[in-house]
């Protein structure tokens, strides 16, 4: 064993893995990338705050409705991890005093217009993103609750997933005379819902999560057809993303700790991934650049994890956030977000770098804030707030990009 000190850092090592925590004396709040043997504790001025190594033991249960267990709030705010934004609250006039449900947010960066899915009108909200403040537009009407909300922009449609399995297919070319409407809706013929989804340019494919089904489907976005169904998957399936890296496509798994790879070319499941980290991740984002992941990990384990997709391995893993729900990236400022609503210290969005998975800071939310979607042009983050009737903004802190 190992001591090292170093500008209020004190490294201290065990059998080559290195573990570090912030010195009594106080430092600085950036926490620094370790190997995954060691979880970067969230920086405070308290030796106290010892570092948990993260466990390769068996993974305990999440609940079947897309987030884990609740966890109490009653970790401290740690302000040194934390940038406070003023919040700007965008009212649905269709609630009228009612209280918002909301699943995914998705945004079309090129028409500045943010869709909504909004379970408690059962409809798909647009607003107008193209200021600073979101302006309601109007609310597509849906079959059924709606979940999922993935914009395929080169075939101007939006794919919704539904509570009754479904998913409704929108018209959003621009002069369409069906702008706007469901032009069709494809059953995935489950029980439960349908949840998330991600979408493949090469193949022209929309893979739909049923969560509670233990079932995936793939669907042509071109002719609106079914064209194979993975059933038997297990427990907990959660969000999945496409690796324009490597042409598949990637599914999280809470209950099973677990990634499904799936080849969207011969449409078959190629591989099931242990996590080994207990991440049980229920979010996902993918860098192809680094071709490494953002792994949002459940309540159960207030942590996020960095997945490297060559190694096939967590490669960093950090406590300042965890508890989350969605994770997304963004190209253009090179910076995950994570929907970590669940987290012990209260709802937070976690951004972190996009070139190594770093974590760079908090951004209070709200109750009930377990999604997020990102403009580019106005640098916005957005989510919800449980009972609110509308959408949060979060302008983005400077934090690079």
């Amino acid at each position: 064993m190992s001591i090292q000190i170093s500008k209020n850092r004190i490294i201290l090592t065990v059998a080559g893995t290195a573990a570090m925590f912030l010195a009594a004396c106080g430092g600085s709040s950036t926490s620094t990338p370790t190997s995954v043997a060691t979880v970067v504790s969230s920086a405070t001025a308290s030796a106290t705050n010892t570092p948990v190594p993260a466990s390769p033991t068996a993974t305990t249960s999440a609940t079947a409705t897309g987030a884990a267990t609740a966890v109490a709030t009653s970790a401290p705010i740690v302000e040194g991890d934390t940038t406070r934004v003023e919040p700007v609250r965008s009212e649905i006039p269709t609630l009228k005093g009612r209280s918002l449900s909301a699943q995914s947010i998705d945004i079309d960066q090129q028409t500045h217009l943010l869709y909504l899915a909004d379970k408690t009108t059962n409809g798909l909200d647009i607003f107008d993103i193209s200021g600073k403040n979101a302006l309601y537009v109007k609310t597509i009407s849906m079959p059924s609750g709606p979940n999922g909300v993935l914009i395929v922009k080169p075939l101007n449609k939006i794919f919704v997933s539904l509570n009754s399995s479904a998913v409704a297919v929108i018209d959003i070319a621009v002069g369409s005379d069906k702008k706007d409407n469901v032009i069709a809706t494809v059953d995935t013929g489950g029980a439960g819902r349908a949840d998330a989804m991600d979408y493949d340019p090469n193949t022209n494919k929309v893979y739909v999560v049923n969560n509670d089904d233990g079932m995936v489907t793939s669907i042509d976005a071109g002719s609106n057809t079914i064209i194979k169904k993975f059933n038997t998957l297990g427990a907990a399936l959660r969000q999945i993303r496409y690796n324009p890296k490597d042409g598949m496509m990637y599914m999280a798994s809470a209950d099973q700790n677990a990634l499904f790879r799936f080849d969207p070319r011969t449409d078959n499941l190629a591989e099931k991934i242990d996590v080994v980290d207990r991440c049980l991740p229920i979010g996902l984002a993918i860098n192809p650049t680094t071709n490494q992941a953002l792994l949002g990990c459940s309540a159960k384990s207030q942590h996020t994890a960095v997945w490297d997709f060559a190694s096939k391995k967590v490669v960093m893993v950090y406590t300042n956030v965890g508890g989350t729900d969605e994770v997304m990236y963004d190209v253009k400022v090179n910076l995950y977000f994570t929907a970590s609503y669940l987290f012990a210290s209260g709802p937070m969005i976690g951004i972190f770098d996009g070139k190594d998975g770093r974590f760079i800071t908090n951004v209070p939310a709200q109750t009930g804030s377990h999604q997020i979607a990102y403009d580019e042009t106005n640098r916005i983050l957005y989510t919800t707030q449980s009972g609110l009737g509308g959408l949060i903004g979060l302008p983005l802190p400077v934090v690079g990009g």
